[in-house]
């Protein structure tokens, strides 16, 4: 391991090369990390005006936050258990040619 560092340190090319790629896989892991960012807020901003456009009070805590989400998890167990989905029958119209 010690060899490969002297190496890597005692050619300026190297040397050179080794730090362009770390500075350009830096800027490519800030940009990702920008984007995903980004998309949080964005979200964010679509639940907020969900909640505020239907009226829901908009928590304002963690807490309020996670419990507002199981309670509409709650919900929407109570109402899918109110569906009842009809029964199909499948009957099978080939018919199976023997030679």
């Amino acid at each position: 391991m010690q060899e490969v560092l002297d190496i890597i340190t005692s050619n300026r090319v190297i040397t050179l090369l080794m730090v362009i790629i770390a500075i350009i896989l830096l800027i490519a892991i800030t940009k990702q990390v920008f984007k995903l960012l980004f998309l949080v807020v964005i979200l964010t901003g679509i639940y907020v005006g969900f909640l505020f456009y239907t009226g829901q009070p908009i928590p304002t805590t963690i807490d309020g936050i996670i419990d507002h989400a199981k309670n509409q998890t709650v919900m929407i167990e109570k109402q899918k258990n109110k569906i009842k989905l009809p029964s199909i029958k499948f009957e099978s119209t080939a018919k199976i040619k023997s030679e």
